[in-house]
């Protein structure tokens, strides 16, 4: 029996509660900024007072393109200049993605030792490991798309223990009381599970949208 596709109406609910998600994080740092009168100090103090935000944000469009890429788009819709575009954007938001995570550290660097500092840490290792989960699916995408399915598989287990980590910190936060953090790294996880599942499923997958529209005509 062939396996389905994760559910458009399951995505739609999981990147709809991020999208959420990114609202409160942004309305967050705004309100730090608003207490701190605007004293930010340099780049790197907007890097911390914004680290949430950029990270929410970048990695919105960052699982935008991977959609896109592993469950409606055709390899013809992906060639040419639509290939430009999701590149460009994903280069983009690699680059926010590491502005955030300096900012995470900085704002580990200066935080107060104790539940505050613990916390900090918590967002150091869960930003990274986030890094190290686009570059296993990066990987993963490109060695499908050239068929080299030997790839796939050496990449899953990195991605999986990944995985482990992040699952870890999303209950290290439940545990500190910082519940807004517990949910949005479990939506996280759930929603990159989902784009696994695209790349696991692959060429099985009967692709919806362009390509979808495309068979039909």
């Amino acid at each position: 029996m062939a396996e389905k596709p994760p559910s458009a109406a399951l995505k739609g609910a999981i990147y709809g509660l991020l999208a959420v998600d990114a609202y409160f994080f942004l309305r967050q740092d705004w309100e730090s900024l608003t207490a701190a009168a605007g004293a930010i100090g340099d780049l790197l103090g907007l890097a911390r007072t914004f680290a949430a935000s950029l990270d929410t944000l970048a990695w919105l469009v960052l699982l935008a393109c991977f959609e896109l890429e592993t469950a409606w788009l055709s390899p013809r819709a992906l060639e040419g200049a639509n290939r430009v575009i999701l590149h460009g954007l994903r280069m983009a938001c690699y680059v926010l993605v590491l502005i955030a995570l300096l900012g995470y550290l900085d704002d580990y660097r200066v935080s107060a030792a104790g539940p505050e500092q613990r916390l900090a840490l918590a967002d150091v290792v869960n930003a990274s490991a986030w890094i190290v989960v686009v570059v296993a699916l990066e990987g993963q995408v490109r060695a499908e798309e050239h068929g080299r399915e030997a790839m796939v598989a050496l990449l899953r287990p990195l991605l999986y223990a990944a995985y482990l980590v992040l699952l870890g910190v999303a209950l290290f936060y439940g545990m500190e009381g910082s519940l807004l953090d517990a949910w949005d790294a479990l939506l996280w996880i759930a929603a990159f599970f989902l784009i696994e599942r695209n790349v696991e499923l692959g060429g099985r997958m009967p692709r919806t949208g362009v390509q979808g529209l495309r068979r039909g005509g």
